[in-house]
């Protein structure tokens, strides 16, 4: 919207047009989109031609530019809701990690299963990928002692090759 003329007047009838799909919700201070929405909930806004999300045109309305790298996360978790006061910009990582997928919930866990704490002496990392080092060498004794006769056979191959 930066090229609107020295009147403003683009701004202003652009953002009536937004506000009309806008109704306000008194006791959480969100602002609900009413208008088209996406599958998952987030508003949508027809602009210059083209679908935006309703939430990056309001923070780049409200807050100026925003860097392709980061998007408009919403601080009250509720996906209509528009109130540039409850975006923040993050990464796509922070923003999966803050929400209520798999990939969140997984994320803010600090122990496994068993109870076990998730630090740096006991987590494995392998491939991005978090486990407990503790049920690790568990299930491993356990595939050991039922696999016994496998095991010992590819120990004594690899040993063969290694002569």
């Amino acid at each position: 919207i930066a090229d609107d003329g020295p009147s403003g007047a683009r701004i202003v009838i652009i953002g009536e047009r937004f506000m009309k799909f806008v109704e306000p919700e008194p006791m959480s201070g969100c602002w609900i989109w009413i208008g088209e929405r996406s599958h998952n909930g987030y508003g949508r806004f027809w602009y210059n031609g083209k679908k935006v999300t309703a939430i990056r045109f309001i923070y780049e309305c409200w807050y100026g530019w925003l860097d392709p790298a980061l998007e408009p996360d919403h601080l009250c978790r509720v996906p209509s809701c528009v109130n540039p006061q409850h975006l923040e910009a993050v990464t796509r990582r922070e923003n999966l990690r803050r929400g209520f997928s798999p990939v969140g919930m997984n994320a803010r866990k600090t122990s496994c299963l068993f109870g076990h704490p998730f630090n740096e002496k006991n987590t494995y990392w392998y491939k991005g990928e978090r486990s407990c080092r503790v049920c690790r060498c568990a299930s491993r004794a356990r595939y050991v002692e039922t696999h016994r006769d496998k095991v010992n056979a590819t120990r004594r191959r690899q040993y063969a090759r290694s002569c």
